[in-house]
């Protein structure tokens, strides 16, 4: 086992993902970083994801340790993470989807940056790519519980947590769980989210994450602000215009 003061634990939820995953456990295999675990969390796939991550793990002379586990919560990408870090034993917890992939240089990056500048938050600019078309996308620098109330730039496949730093990394049962998890670190402590600077990670942006129902996103994000941010019917009203406004630059693409 390795030291788990260094171990970045990478949290992997999959469902029906057979036709991306081997690639994003590539893109962490094959980090400069070695000392990480990846925690794949199988939601009840039906399509041969098992099978193909078993049959990597058997023909592959792999550096790092790989668990393949189930979800032993609800059914969903909740339930997935919170089962992936319950499962984890790294000091240092990081996500990526079975459809996304990393640079080869992001953990060390990431954990070079966060030890030296002492920081339990971290997250990079990343590529956003739709078919044969992408772009950079570019975050601030840093991200306080107010701004994220605001807009959310910060992507779930850059961030880094330091347990250390952060009591419990409990992922709120609510829509939009990242979001609503990163309203959670931030609001109940004197932390603030810091991006390295670079762009570390690759967001592939499926046609089914671009939701038809727009007004259906609007009132998820209006229900996250009021439930887990604890803001005023106003406040809360107020924010949602800048999410509204925000996220039609973010995804034009």
């Amino acid at each position: 086992m390795p030291n788990s003061d260094e171990l970045v634990s990478v949290i992997m939820p999959a469902f029906n993902s057979a036709d991306t995953i081997i690639k994003s456990i590539e893109s962490v295999v094959e980090q400069t970083y070695k000392t990480i675990e990846l925690v794949i969390i199988d939601d009840g796939s039906q399509d041969n994801t098992r099978f193909l991550v078993n049959e990597f793990l058997s023909d592959k002379n792999i550096e790092i340790e790989i668990k393949l586990i189930d979800n032993h919560y609800k059914k969903g990408a909740r339930g997935a993470r919170q089962s992936g870090i319950d499962y984890a034993n790294g000091r240092y917890i990081a996500f990526l989807d079975s459809d996304d992939t990393w640079l080869p240089n992001k953990i060390d990056v990431q954990i070079s940056f966060m030890k030296s500048k002492n920081v339990g938050f971290c997250f990079s600019n990343y590529y956003m790519k739709k078919h044969n078309q992408q772009k950079e996308f570019i975050a601030r620098d840093v991200v306080d519980f107010n701004g994220l109330t605001k807009t959310c730039d910060i992507g779930c496949l850059t961030v880094i947590l330091d347990k250390q730093s952060i009591d419990d990394i409990i992922v709120p049962d609510t829509p939009k769980e990242d979001y609503a998890l990163w309203l959670s670190i931030l609001k109940n402590s004197d932390l603030k989210a810091y991006n390295v600077g670079q762009v570390l990670a690759v967001y592939n942006v499926q046609d089914s994450s671009l939701s038809s129902n727009k007004f259906k996103e609007v009132y998820k994000q209006f229900f996250v602000l009021r439930k887990v941010a604890n803001l005023s019917l106003l406040n809360a009203m107020y924010k949602v215009t800048h999410y509204v406004f925000n996220g039609l630059i973010k995804h034009k693409l």
